[in-house]
């Protein structure tokens, strides 16, 4: 904190541990109807008062975060977009279902995609919610994963009336496109025969918008540019994921070299959400999580007014002209004198007496 000056007359710094588990309010529910733990308010009982002659300086001061979210989460990353159809693909039939949340590696999710399209109902129709098994009676799928491109091939066979099959990733919402390899928005016909199998159109995303974590809070609000939009947001840090599924984040900065100046005159409550790269909130599936923040007093001094004066700058030189400028020079005895000057800076100067030094 080499920029700001903290002095003895100041309150000292504090630290500020929150755990979720004694949150006052919680914002939001999970997938299980429980209270989401990363989206809730604490008041404090004691507020934090800032005097008038002071400002102070939020920053995180360490994180305690168990890893237990899943990279496929229920109505985030899981829809997957299908189309078939029966007369060579002059008309299609929009079709969607749902993969189960959990943490899946790349042959996981393959086998988890061939459950749903083989169980009945799981392919609905988009328009109206209808279900529709003519997919699930007809085709079936045949996936293998690439090691050395990171991407899955894929082809399909039909024992009915559908010859054209295509994969339409057309929600960007909840669309599960990344963990298989394609873009928001892609439309890709399937192959179906084995021997040129369909490839997809980039790498496999097994992490899906979750390769770090946020957390936001609501002390400070335009301290941070969130990429996302292009404008200042509520982010206080950024939590590399440095552990496996089923471990625990620990994340204490080295040195918090980013600090937030808020001019706040007290602070009663702080709220806290834990996000993905995408701002949409984390679901730790019911475990709880710590953070502490660091507020250090800083003062609060009015703002002045620089002046920056530059080493190159160039100073023009007064332009001389030759017009003469009249000046008359009284005498103690006779009549005045006129006197004969040049003119300084193209300006010709009002005419002056001078008096004559006795």
């Amino acid at each position: 904190m080499a920029q700001y000056q903290l002095k003895e007359y100041l309150h000292s710094s504090k630290v500020i541990h929150l755990d979720s588990r004694f949150g006052t309010t919680f914002l939001q529910t999970g997938t299980d109807g429980k209270r989401l733990t990363t989206n809730y308010i604490y008041n404090l009982v004691e507020p934090l008062l800032v005097p008038d002659n002071q400002k102070i300086l939020v920053s995180l001061y360490s994180a305690t975060i168990p890893y237990s979210f899943y990279n496929l989460r229920t109505g985030v990353n899981d829809r997957f977009y299908v189309a078939y159809s029966t007369d060579s693909g002059d008309t299609y039939t929009d079709c969607f279902f749902d993969l189960t949340g959990g943490n899946y590696n790349a042959f996981e999710l393959i086998t988890e995609f061939n459950d749903q399209v083989a169980t009945s109902g799981a392919v609905k129709r988009v328009v109206g919610g209808t279900p529709d098994d003519t997919i699930k009676n007809q085709i079936t799928f045949t996936w293998s994963y690439d090691r050395k491109k990171l991407k899955y091939n894929v082809y399909f066979a039909s024992s009915g009336a559908i010859d054209r099959i295509r994969f339409t990733f057309n929600n960007t919402d909840q669309t599960v496109a990344n963990m298989f390899g394609f873009y928001d928005g892609d439309v890709v016909e399937i192959s179906f025969a084995s021997a040129t199998p369909t490839q997809s159109t980039k790498c496999v995303d097994l992490n899906d918008a979750i390769h770090g974590l946020y957390i936001r809070q609501n002390i400070s609000t335009k301290g941070t540019m969130d990429n996302e939009n292009g404008t200042f947001s509520n982010i206080l840090a950024r939590i590399p994921i440095t552990t496996n599924a089923g471990g625990v984040i620990f994340h204490k900065p080295n040195e918090a070299t980013h600090h937030n100046l808020v001019g706040l005159p007290a602070i009663d409550n702080i709220g806290c959400k834990l996000t993905d790269d995408r701002n949409r909130p984390i679901d730790l599936n019911g475990l709880d999580w710590q953070m502490a923040i660091l507020i250090s007093y800083v003062e609060n001094k009015p703002t002045q007014q620089e002046f920056i004066t530059r080493p190159n700058a160039i100073i023009p030189e007064p332009q001389v002209s030759d017009e003469p400028v009249d000046v008359v020079e009284e005498s103690g005895k006779g009549a005045p004198k006129l006197v004969r000057q040049v003119a300084v800076g193209g300006k010709k100067p009002k005419t002056q007496v001078k008096k004559k030094k006795k």
